[in-house]
């Protein structure tokens, strides 16, 4: 783990005690893991099929409630794209909503479309009146996920964000300018930026960042 994140993670700590901390893109529970044992009842959310199912095999007897959906700018359906990925545990998939993004990965082979359901923020945060902590890592989906109403942004509390180049790397500008808007979306709901990397709009390849309600 790098420095930084590092120093995320010991912001994020003493305040999560009792509260909820959602995590969209949650792989197979890691993260999830560790907000429960800081005390936070979880929700975690993973679209991949073959990733939820080890999510669930994970969670033991956590609060940790699990939900197999992919969150983006629309209720409804939409295509995830998944692909074998070798790790010191053995294969995982790595997923995205974009092709292009795992067809730039030199390990991912036999790439795969599958249809899943799809939901806003707005939608997956129904009765719920107040969130610690909103963890999103899904390999390039937040841009989708700002991209619809962020009324939900009133009831969170911390928000840890790992932006994510998209590919391809010609169409950069675009990018940072959808990046440099969501930015600005999160002044707006009251959030400052606490500590991560300071720019998340010219990047290369990712950033992280923690935003806590001013």
């Amino acid at each position: 783990m790098s420095d930084h994140k590092m120093k995320i993670w010991l912001k994020i700590s003493p305040r999560l005690q009792g509260t909820i901390a959602v995590v969209v893109g949650a792989y197979t529970g890691k993260e999830s893991r560790a907000l429960a044992q800081m005390g936070a009842r979880v929700i975690a959310v993973e679209a991949d099929p073959s990733n939820f199912a080890l999510l669930v095999e994970n969670i033991g007897s956590l609060s940790i409630h699990a939900v197999n959906k992919l969150v983006s700018n629309h209720d409804g359906t939409e295509s995830l794209f998944v692909a074998n990925h070798p790790t010191a545990e053995g294969t995982a998939q790595s997923n995205s909503i974009y092709r292009a993004n795992l067809e730039n990965k030199q390990w991912a082979h036999d790439i795969k479309e599958i249809p899943c359901i799809a939901v806003t923020m707005n939608t997956l945060l129904k009765g719920i009146s107040s969130i610690g902590l909103v963890r999103i890592n899904c390999e390039g989906g937040e841009y989708k996920l700002f991209n619809a109403d962020t009324a939900w942004l009133a009831k969170v509390d911390m928000l840890y964000l790992d932006w994510h180049a998209k590919c391809p790397l010609w169409r950069q500008a675009q990018y940072q300018k959808q990046r440099r808007k969501i930015i600005d979306t999160i002044k707006n709901a009251g959030f400052k930026m606490k500590c991560g990397d300071k720019d998340a709009v010219h990047i290369q390849k990712s950033a992280s960042q923690l935003w806590v309600k001013a």
